[in-house]
């Protein structure tokens, strides 16, 4: 029932958006008239020092971690980090599958709409790479902040691993041991 009610709501959006958005924004003010009090959403501004981890890294795995972040830093780091080529071929090698994946989904979803017989179609690597990129399965442990930099890392969650100071330098050290060698 609830369903039919967002599937409804989703088509007027669709078709019908100024009105749509007219009487949500009226909702909205209506409902702060009553409660005598304003709903402030965690809007960040542009130049603000901080920000959440989870509005940087996709997927919802650092959406529960709540330390904030030095936006500026993570950009340095984004842009100077050196990396080690063995996990980049490991995320080159993933993203492949991911998109393999995610196009075999589209094309399945033209003709039935339930997600799990579109699943089944995956090939054991590609089932791997959606693991790798939304952080689940064996990959949770790995890309987890409080554990080590490890090639199962993506770009995003290993530069996340990096505001920690003792951590970059241990990276760091590391991969310049391994490059020397």
């Amino acid at each position: 029932m609830l369903r039919k009610f967002f599937r409804k709501l989703e088509r007027f959006e669709y078709y019908n958006s100024s009105p749509f958005w007219s009487i949500v924004v009226g909702l909205y003010f209506i409902f702060n008239l009553f409660t005598s009090q304003f709903i402030s959403f965690p809007i960040s501004p542009i130049n603000s020092q901080f920000v959440p981890p989870s509005q940087i890294c996709r997927g919802g795995y650092f959406a529960s971690n709540h330390k904030k972040i030095d936006l500026e830093y993570h950009r340095r780091l984004e842009k100077e980090l050196p990396d080690w080529p063995e996990r980049i071929a490991y995320q080159e090698k993933q993203k492949k599958n991911y998109e393999s994946a995610m196009l075999k989904k589209k094309e399945a979803s033209k003709f039935t709409r339930i997600n799990k017989e579109q699943e089944k179609s995956w090939t054991p690597e590609e089932k791997d790479a959606v693991d790798y990129k939304l952080g689940r399965g064996r990959y949770a442990y790995y890309q987890d902040p409080s554990t080590p930099p490890n090639i199962f890392d993506r770009r995003q969650t290993l530069l996340l691993k990096m505001q920690d100071w003792h951590v970059q330098e241990r990276y760091l050290n590391s991969l310049q041991k391994h490059n020397y060698n």
